[in-house]
């Protein structure tokens, strides 16, 4: 179960006198929790994955906005805390492997326009739930179907 990983995580960060790392630990271990309770029992592997993702996603987009507003050291801080999420996903695909999943996807389904979007997105978010960024997945999949007219 990944909440036992992350406390044994929580207990090696303590002893290093990483702050940063304990306190973002501190934070996922706190949300598994929450989403545990919600549903009224054990999270299976794929909700753990999809806590994990959730605080990655929040961390992506502060770090977005930091850099925006050109406050480079909160987006540097967020960076470190987005690092140390990374230990518990699924490995990411490359760029490449994903044009090669978008390619057969589109032609699987027999995609052709921009209004298929939906349709191939939905195929690949189950095939490949975890290991993508749907953001970056949803604009790889638009630019290939606007190449496609």
């Amino acid at each position: 179960m990944l909440v036992d990983a992350i406390q044994s995580d929580i207990k090696e960060a303590m002893l290093a006198r990483d702050s940063v790392r304990v306190n973002v630990l501190k934070g996922l271990k706190t949300s598994l929790v929450n989403e545990k309770i919600s549903k009224g029992g054990d999270l299976n592997e794929q909700e753990e994955v999809a806590v994990v993702k959730r605080e990655a996603k929040k961390r992506r987009e502060a770090i977005e906005i930091y850099n925006k507003a050109g406050q480079t050291d909160k987006a540097d801080l967020e960076q470190v805390e987005l690092e140390v999420l990374s230990k518990y996903l699924p490995e990411q695909m490359g760029q490449d492997e994903l044009a090669k999943e978008v390619s057969e996807a589109i032609e699987k389904l027999g995609a052709t326009a921009p209004s298929d979007t939906g349709k191939v997105m939905g195929y690949l978010a189950k095939k490949l739930a975890g290991r993508v960024d749907n953001k970056q997945m949803a604009d790889m999949v638009k630019t290939h179907l606007a190449g496609t007219q």
